[in-house]
Parts: structure tokens; C-alpha cells; sequence
């Protein structure tokens, strides 16, 4: 990879990494903040449903306007308004204007992730734009864990408050420093698709996309479940939530060591790949909270496995796969369309999530039950999304 190539993605890296300050805090805040604010888990598991329904909505929103509006400003506009918004709840009395403000925030999250697709593609190509991905995906991974650790530490010397407020002080720095240094990137190959009519013809765009929006709508709630809700079990269950980032650590992990089973074969096998992955999912988590009761570490090692699988899954579904149909120009739109279907899958979840942790520990083990269910009915969509992208193959050029 050239070094220009590649100092773009450590840019892109950073930066949607700085995104997770102002995301991945709630989750290890929300003991002490149903405790300060008088709520309970129940109201709270709106709150995170209207933060995915918002940034589901702005995925294809913001998806849109990536294919027209300037990259770097989309960015930079979502990435300071997400940290003001979190500067700004620590003054929040009321749930309720804490659940409408957690509600935007989702909205403005959303800048981030088309955008940054569809630059991380002027400088990724070919069988390497697989594992270009899967290392671009580790911000959302290894980042993820980096924020938690950071928060959980910080939570417990000053507080969620002293928290919200410094993790939206550093997105606010990096939203407006960053995307600077990004206003001048432009592709380093050519577009070797033709015309997406001629590539693909939009009745098979459409379908394809619908499928694997499906597919990442029942991964992203499988991952959204135990983002959210994984610490405050572990904090019943063992007295202590720092084991939970053994989720994002190991994801990372996975996130490349998954990618090569994605590059074996024709670009068309990726969905039936990635079938196979959520079916091992749905197994992992009815597994997991099991595991864990019977010992402790042999829960962890599941838990880690189940990681690697998820993140590693989602690192594709997000980019690879759904590039694959749709080529550069409307990756974009198409990466925001698939995550934010994945966004409406977290958004279900977290609400049943909610719903389910009134009963504690139990509740968290009846929610991955649930989840487990809905994973083994969508897998055999994998499949007919593979057949689909197969019979256009033929007539689409791979993007070299």
C-alpha cells in the first residue's frame, strides 16, 4: 500500500476511533446513571433505541450526501456536534431530555461512517481492500476497547459526569483537526465499473442490498446487545465489568483473522461466508452466559471466541460485501443504507435488551436467547444473496 494510502487510513482511524469517546461511554456510565437520574434500565433501553433509530436514518441521510456534499466536511460537522452534545448531558436532570439528547446524538454519529467508506476506497482496491477494511474496521473494535477502559477508569476517579464531559472535549479536538487534513484526498485508481445499470441492474442492486442490510440488521443486534449490557452482567454477575472488553479486544483480533476467509474464492461466496458466521453466532451466544456460570474463564474464552466472529463478520458486512454490488460511487450510499439497517437491528435490541435487564442477570441471558433465534432464521438469506451477486458477476468489473 502506498504510504499516502496508508497515512489516510491511520487518519480515518484515529478519527472515527475519537467518534466512540462520545458512543461507547454509556454503556459502563449506566449503573451510575440510572442511580443519579432515578431511572431504571427499562427507560434507559429507549434511550438506546432512539440513538440506532436516529443514527439509522442519518446512515442514509449522510450516505447520500456523500456521494455530492465534501467528505472531510460531513466529518467534521457530526464528529463536534457529537462532542457538545456530550459535554452538555452532564447538566441533564431529566430522563426523558436525556433520552431526546442521547437520541440526536445517534443522528450525529452517523456523519462518520459513509463517509469515511467511501475515502477509505480512493486509496484501497482489489483483493487488499479486504484486509484494508478489516484494519480500518479495528477503530470500531480496538478503539471501542480503548474507550471503555479509558472510561472506566475515568468513571471511577471522577465519575460519569467528568467523563461525558472529557470524552467530548477530545472528539470535538479531533473532529475539527482531522478532517483537514482530509479535504484533498481523491481516488489513486480508476473506477473500472461501468455505469451501475450496466454493472449491475438496480433490480439486483436493490435486492442484494436488502439482503445483506438484513443479514448486518441481526449481527449489529447481537453486537449491540452485549456492547451494551455485557458490563452491567458482568457487573452482577462477578461484582466487576472490566472483563468486558475482552468483546471489542478480541473483536479486533477477529476483525483480521476473519478477513482471509472473505478473499478465498470469488468475491460472490462473501454473503455465503458470512452466513456460515452468524449461524456460529447464534450458538456462541446461547453459550456464552452458560459457560460463564459453570467457570469463569472458560465464559471469557467463549465470550472471546464469539467476539472475534462477531466483529470479524461485521468488518465485511459493512464494506467488502456490500461494495462488491455497488462499486465506488455509490459506496457511500450503499455502505450507509446496509449500516443503517444494521443501526435499526441495534435499535430492536437494545429496547428488547431493556426490557430483559429489569430482571438482572437472568433478563441479560433471556435477551442473547432471543437474539439467538433471530440470527438462525436470517442465515439462509446468505445464500440467496451469494446466488445473486454470482449471476451478476459476469458483467460486473472488479474494482482493481
Amino acid at each position: 500500500m502506498r504510504s499516502k494510502g496508508s497515512r489516510v487510513l491511520v487518519l480515518l482511524w484515529i478519527l472515527y476511533t475519537s467518534y466512540y469517546l462520545c458512543r461507547m461511554h454509556l454503556p459502563v456510565a449506566l449503573p451510575s446513571i440510572v442511580i443519579d437520574l432515578s431511572t431504571s434500565y427499562g427507560e434507559l433501553g429507549i434511550a438506546v433505541a432512539l440513538f440506532y433509530t436516529a443514527y439509522s436514518i442519518g446512515l442514509v441521510v449522510n450516505g447520500a450526501l456523500g456521494t455530492r456534499a465534501p467528505l472531510w466536511v460531513l466529518m467534521m460537522a457530526g464528529g463536534l456536534s457529537s462532542g457538545i452534545i456530550s459535554m452538555f448531558l452532564p447538566m441533564v436532570r431529566e430522563p426523558g431530555l436525556f433520552t431526546l439528547l442521547w437520541g440526536l446524538n445517534g443522528y450525529l454519529q452517523s456523519f462518520a461512517w459513509p463517509s469515511l467508506v467511501k475515502l477509505a476506497s480512493f486509496v484501497l482496491s482489489g483483493k487488499s481492500a479486504v484486509k484494508g477494511y478489516a484494519y480500518l474496521s479495528t477503530s470500531w473494535s480496538l478503539g471501542h476497547a480503548l474507550v471503555w477502559v479509558f472510561s472506566i477508569w475515568l468513571i471511577g476517579i471522577a465519575g460519569w459526569k467528568t467523563c461525558f464531559l472529557v470524552n467530548g472535549a477530545l472528539l470535538a479536538l479531533t473532529a475539527t483537526t482531522i478532517p483537514l487534513q482530509l479535504r484533498r484526498i481523491q481516488p489513486t485508481t480508476e473506477e473500472t465499473r461501468g455505469p451501475i445499470d450496466h454493472a449491475m441492474g438496480l433490480k439486483f442492486l436493490v435486492i442484494y442490498t436488502i439482503l445483506v442490510s438484513i443479514m448486518h440488521s441481526a449481527s449489529y443486534g447481537a453486537r449491540n446487545l452485549l456492547i451494551t449490557y455485557l458490563p452491567s452482567y458482568l457487573e452482577e454477575a462477578s461484582g466487576s465489568m472490566i472483563s468486558s472488553v475482552v468483546l471489542p479486544l478480541m473483536g479486533s483480533i477477529g476483525m483480521i483473522l476473519v478477513a482471509p476467509l472473505f478473499t478465498l474464492g470469488e468475491k460472490s461466496r462473501g454473503p455465503i461466508v458470512s452466513a456460515g458466521l452468524l449461524l456460529t453466532t447464534a450458538l456462541l451466544l446461547w453459550l456464552f452466559p452458560r459457560a460463564y456460570i459453570v467457570n469463569v474463564a472458560v465464559g471469557l474464552l467463549v465470550l472471546g471466541i464469539l467476539s472475534a466472529i462477531v466483529y470479524g463478520n461485521e468488518a465485511q458486512l459493512t464494506t467488502s460485501i456490500p461494495v462488491a454490488a455497488s462499486g465506488r460511487k455509490l459506496s457511500s450510499l450503499i455502505a450507509g443504507i446496509v449500516d443503517s439497517a444494521g443501526s435499526l437491528g441495534a435499535a430492536i435490541a437494545g429496547a428488547i435488551g431493556g426490557l430483559c435487564m429489569e430482571k438482572g442477570a437472568e433478563g441479560f441471558v433471556e435477551a442473547l436467547d432471543i437474539w439467538s433465534l433471530v440470527l438462525i432464521a436470517i442465515t439462509p438469506l446468505g445464500l440467496v444473496a451469494s446466488s445473486i451477486l454470482a449471476q451478476r458477476r459476469s458483467s460486473i468489473s472488479p474494482l482493481e
